[in-house]
């Protein structure tokens, strides 16, 4: 992991390489301006048990994308006290994998979306509890099935 605009930056060597299965677990966090966690190209990453916290905006909570799969984004707790969250992203951002699985998330406050997916297939989303978000609960990018997944049960409220 490195730092910088990320609170977190898990990552292969950026060309050809992966992190092999990434674990960012029980950590409490104050988010930078680009994200909570960034985890590009980590199959069987995982994010679980975490309270991120953005008091400034950030554009994206905890994002995984390309080359994802087996990842899991499970028990977090993200929380945005100011608006934030690109249009796309939001507190949740994963993309591009199958066998995805988000579960008993919290998501809090005015993100742009609790949950953002696009590109997914055979993915688990279940048990999350969004409030307060400005834009959707669930955003799914358009024109994309989501072939053999689990969407639901989830307690969203508040959506402005």
């Amino acid at each position: 992991a490195s730092g910088g605009e990320s609170t977190a930056y898990v990552y292969g060597n950026g060309v050809d390489t992966l992190a092999d299965r990434p674990h960012f677990t029980r950590h409490t966090v104050q988010c930078g301006s680009r994200s909570c966690v960034f985890m590009p190209r980590s199959a069987g990453a995982v994010a679980a048990a975490n309270v991120f916290t953005a008091t400034l905006y950030v554009a994206t909570g905890v994002h995984i994308q390309g080359l994802t799969d087996g990842s899991q984004v499970t028990g977090n707790t993200i929380i945005a006290e100011v608006p934030s969250g690109d249009p796309v992203f939001g507190a949740i951002r994963v993309r591009d994998g199958t066998g995805l699985v988000v579960k008993d998330n919290v998501v809090e406050g005015p993100w742009s979306n609790g949950i953002s997916i696009h590109n997914l297939f055979d993915s688990n989303f279940q048990g999350n509890q969004i409030t307060g978000v400005e834009g959707n609960g669930i955003r799914v990018a358009t024109g994309r099935l989501l072939a053999g997944s689990l969407v639901g049960p989830f307690a969203v409220g508040a959506n402005l």
